[in-house]
């Protein structure tokens, strides 16, 4: 029967060859002397066909290479013989069997079972392959017979198979196997049953709760039952048929020389042999290792090994719990607790001081460990060690008054030492800030980095320099908290930054009072440019008026500050005035001028101060500046017209004030350009004026301020004609005193600054902080805004928090509250009224309220109408005054009526001041003061009325009367001293009874 042709090919591996083939990639080839190609560097391509049942002689012939194929070791020429089939095409259910695939591995795995067309050992050519284990003899490969096409690639040899038949535990792979049985893990030579299989049942599985399954038992007894052997290699995995092969890789395919026992490193499972074809270590055994437990799980090994709960008692972890617990204890100590108890004062640690020397055993005794050396060390020389420069001439260290008076110099600076710096700490007298100047909504950033020294001046640099959002930076230096003085002579010389005339920079040489900080809004508020020592409306909320004169918040530090209140020197009005050498800029017809003067708060009417007591030497060359103030200052200054070559480092002038400190004509301040006087005032010019009392020259400690700046609220920027950068240089700085008055400090006797200063460090070191409440301190409290002595009422509403509606009247002379007013009995403030002591005849007064609210201005007395003032002695049965409701008998000391036909005295008045019978008899009062609308309308006038707490000493012995009670029954609703019909003509007004006593 005529079957299908069937092509077979034979292969060989050339896996371990290094030559490279011939040229254009194609091996090299070889040939014989027969002129065939040898089997080693050819590729023969056989054809046969088959037909009937089986091969013929010539195909055996073929074939027996395939199956038993010599090769010569010594022969480099010399093919693999051993080789196998593979099916490229179709054949019959009678084929003769063939060689494994080539990709198949040379035995079946549970993840690659044997194929059918693996190799089959039941077939003849299979046992005779088997049989083929025998070292082979070394011969060419014949030519196929006509008609069959092979395709003959080297192969290197197989190892001999040196196991004997007697070995049961680790079976013959190819021998001793079913031709029908598919390999198993068992056929690789290891009795794999004792490890644990997830896909077996549980029935067919040997329980592996024992420590040694009964596979194993069985495995270890043939193992002690059988000679003693090797486990021998396993065969040869298949090679890439389609390598075509090279010289080198038939000679370096073998994996053992039996002459020089070393076999050749392969990837194929193999292990060295010694002389006698034995491994010479077991790739695989059977037997119990040392290190078995330790890479072998068990099915039960969970259950086995699961910890008890006394496994977690051992000594070690109980001693490793207890030390971590101790670690972590200390930790949250040193980490936590210590900062905490620290931080809220139970316990006084500081580790900046490490361990205290007292702690020390004989801590009188000098440390050893303490002490560096013994050497002295010089100061540094770029550190000066007095005020005044030693580059000062000596011509300059005196001057002359205004009049005459001897001035001796105190501190100077000349500036010589080129690339000072004065970031904060780096100059002993002088600090560059690094802000921006928002009380005046500058243009620049001030930055240290524009302040230096250079060719023996003192430079601050305005410059187009981008940062902090703004389009300038330049440069401010200021002696605040460093250097003070009171009173003097302040001298620098100067060239300004041009162009000249030119509108638009801002350059200035200033002085304020130390209390407040350049650039810190914070502390100037209620300060800056307070000089004032009265306790009235100057010291109040927009200085008490309605007309737009102020919008200061009132005078912070004020001499009226209520006793135990926040206040560096009590009893004494304080502020933060300021006097300016010159400040620069150019008139409305292109000159240069700078304009010198003295701001002050309070203000006088209209800003305008008594220019009475000003004066001009030389009106040519200075005059009155036409701004005299506004809502937030008030400036007395004069206008001086300067020479362009002033400027840009041509030419240096100096420019000056001298001034003395008080009140009265007494005290002055003076400024002059060079030599020349230009403008003078003295204290008078600022004397009291309108609702306010007199300002002083200023008493308070100054600083030095140098800037150099650029704001549209100090005149209109003239953007095309400025020129950037631009510098404002100095040539020295100084400072002098009269002879023995001498008084460099920042403290000076009644008016310290330093202490306070590091009271309150949110404001003064924090920039950000632009109001005083911003910083959390709090305005303190005066006489005008708090109930010290007078007894606390409520409001319309009943309640005591709102101010404004304290103020609501009562209606009608009969009211149950008008004795004292809503609210006032029983004390609201019973814990916290005081008990004003006053000597019989002194003058005493009630004033108005402090403002309603925040920001609110003073106000007075609005409603038109006569006041009166009684007195009230403590009844003998009453304990003290916090007890007394007022139900005895009153007699009246004060009354104040009509000013004229048109106006009541009263009237636009802060308070009703009055004097105290010097007869009044000494002892406890209740003072009762009433101030009323009598209105044109029955029964709608109106009483404001609050009671005092007085003690009266050194009276005399008068007696007080006529007596009367309250509600008072000397009046009615119809009185014509309540009801008052002719409002227009108050000469018709009729004084309520009783009568005033007036001792």
């Amino acid at each position: 029967m005529a079957v299908s042709p069937k092509t077979v090919a034979s292969y060989s591996s050339s896996e371990y060859s290094d030559t490279q083939g011939g040229e254009n990639g194609q091996p090299p080839r070889t040939t014989s002397s027969s002129g065939t190609e040898t089997e080693r560097d050819s590729v023969s391509l056989l054809l046969k066909t088959r037909t009937g049942g089986g091969a013929t002689e010539d195909a055996r012939a073929a074939e027996e290479p395939l199956k038993a194929g010599s090769q010569s070791s010594g022969s480099p020429s010399s093919g693999s013989d051993a080789g196998f089939d593979f099916d490229l095409g179709l054949s019959t259910p009678t084929q003769r069997p063939c060689s494994p695939l080539p990709f198949a591995p040379a035995i079946s795995s549970p993840l690659n079972p044997a194929s059918s067309a693996s190799a089959s050992s039941a077939s003849p050519e299979g046992k005779e392959a088997q049989a083929s284990d025998e070292t082979q003899a070394n011969t060419n490969r014949p030519r196929a017979a006509a008609g069959r096409q092979h395709i003959a690639l080297p192969l290197p040899p197989r190892p001999p198979y040196l196991r004997t038949a007697q070995i049961k535990s680790t079976p013959d792979l190819l021998g001793q196997r079913a031709s029908d049985t598919p390999l198993t893990l068992h056929d690789l030579g290891t009795d794999y049953t004792r490890y644990f299989n997830p896909f077996s049942d549980g029935a067919s599985t040997p329980s592996r709760s024992r420590r040694t399954s009964l596979s194993e038992r069985r495995s270890h007894g043939k193992l002690r039952g059988a000679p003693r052997t090797t486990t021998p290699p396993p065969p040869l995995p298949p090679t890439n048929p389609f390598l075509t092969p090279t010289p080198s890789a038939t000679g370096l395919s073998h994996l053992y020389d039996a002459e020089k026992n070393v076999s050749f490193i392969d990837d194929r499972l193999t292990a060295p042999y010694e002389e006698k074809g034995l491994a010479s270590w077991p790739l695989v055994c059977d037997q119990d290792e040392a290190d078995d437990e330790m890479h072998m799980p068990r099915d039960d090994d969970d259950l086995k090994f699961k910890p008890k709960i006394r496994d977690h008692f051992t000594p070690d972890s109980i001693a490793s719990t207890i030390g971590l617990a101790f670690m972590i204890v200390g930790l949250s100590f040193i980490f936590i607790g210590l900062p905490v108890l620290s931080a809220v004062g139970i316990i006084d640690y500081n580790s900046a001081y490490g361990m205290p020397l007292s702690m020390f055993p004989n801590p009188w005794r000098p440390q050893v460990w303490a002490t560096v050396n013994n050497k002295k060390y010089p100061l540094l020389a770029n550190i000066r060690t007095g005020l005044i420069d030693p580059d000062t001439p000596e011509a300059a260290k005196t001057k002359t008054g205004e009049f005459g008076d001897e001035y001796v110099l105190v501190f100077s600076d000349e500036f010589n030492e080129s690339n000072r710096t004065f970031y904060e700490g780096d100059d002993p007298y002088f600090f560059a800030p690094d802000i921006w100047y928002g009380a005046t909504r500058d243009r620049e950033w001030y930055d240290p980095d524009a302040v230096t020294t250079s060719d023996g001046t003192l430079q601050l640099r305005l410059e187009e320099f981008f940062n902090h959002d703004l389009m300038f930076r330049s440069g401010m230096l200021n002696s605040w908290n460093q250097l003070c003085f009171k009173g003097g002579i302040f001298e620098v010389s100067v060239s300004l930054p041009g162009p000249a005339g030119i509108p638009g920079l801002w350059p200035g040489a200033w002085t304020m009072g130390n209390l407040g900080r350049p650039g810190y809004l914070s502390t100037t508020e209620g300060l800056w440019p307070y000089t004032y020592q009265a306790c009235d409306a100057g010291i109040t909320p927009n200085q008490s008026s309605y007309d737009g004169l102020s919008y200061l918040p009132g005078q912070r530090l004020n001499s009226c500050t209520c006793p135990g209140e926040d206040h560096p020197t009590p009893g004494t009005g304080r502020g933060a005035p300021e006097i300016d050498i010159i400040e620069v800029g150019a008139n409305n017809m292109g000159l240069p001028i700078a304009t010198q003067s003295y701001q002050v708060a309070p203000f006088d009417v209209n800003w305008y101060p008594n220019y009475n007591y000003t004066a001009f030497p030389d009106r040519r060359l200075s005059g009155y500046n036409t701004y005299t103030g506004g809502p937030f200052q008030q400036a007395i200054s004069a206008t001086t017209i300067l020479n362009r070559d002033w400027y840009d480092n041509k030419q240096y002038q100096r420019y000056s004030f001298e001034y003395v400190p008080g009140e009265g004509k007494d005290a002055f301040i003076s400024w002059k350009v060079g030599d020349q006087t230009m403008f003078m005032l003295d204290g008078r010019a600022v004397g009291e004026n309108g609702n306010i009392k007199a300002r002083q020259i200023a008493q308070e400690p100054m600083s030095i301020i140098l800037n150099l700046g650029l704001s549209d609220n100090w005149t209109w920027i003239s953007w095309k004609d400025l020129i950037f950068p631009t510098i404002m240089r100095f040539d020295y700085i100084r400072w002098y005193q009269k002879k023995g008055e001498e008084m460099v400090t920042c403290d000076p006797p009644g008016f310290e600054t330093t202490e306070y200063i590091k009271k309150h460090p949110k404001a003064y070191n924090n920039v950000n902080h632009t109001t005083w409440d911003h910083t959390g301190y709090g305005w303190p409290k005066h006489k005008l805004n708090k109930f010290q002595y007078i007894r606390d009422v409520t409001g319309n509403a009943g309640t005591y928090d709102s101010l404004w509606l304290k103020t609501f009247p009562i209606f009608g002379p009969h009211n149950p509250n008008i004795t004292c007013g809503r609210g006032a009995y029983p004390l609201h403030n019973a814990a916290t009224i005081q008990t004003a002591t006053i000597p019989a005849g002194s003058s005493v007064g009630f004033m108005v309220s402090g403002p309603w609210y925040e920001g609110d201005s003073q106000s007075y007395i609005y409603h038109e109408g006569p006041g009166q003032v009684f007195l009230s002695k403590l009844p003998d049965d009453v304990p003290g005054l916090v007890e007394y409701d007022g139900s005895g008998e009153f007699f009246k000391i004060h009354y104040v009526g009509p000013a004229n036909r048109t106006t009541w005295a009263t009237e636009g008045q802060l308070s009703i001041d009055f004097v105290i019978p010097a007869a009044t008899p000494s002892g406890d009062y209740l003072m009762r003061v009433e101030q009323w609308f009598p209105s044109a309308d029955l029964g709608q006038s109106q009483w404001f009325v609050s009671c005092a707490h007085v003690r009266i000493v050194g009276g005399g012995v008068g007696t007080p009367g006529p007596m009367v009670r309250f509600p008072n029954l000397l009046l009615s609703e119809d009185s014509p001293s309540v009801w008052f019909q002719t409002p227009g003509d108050l000469e018709l007004y009729v004084e309520p009874l009783p009568e005033v006593w007036e001792g």
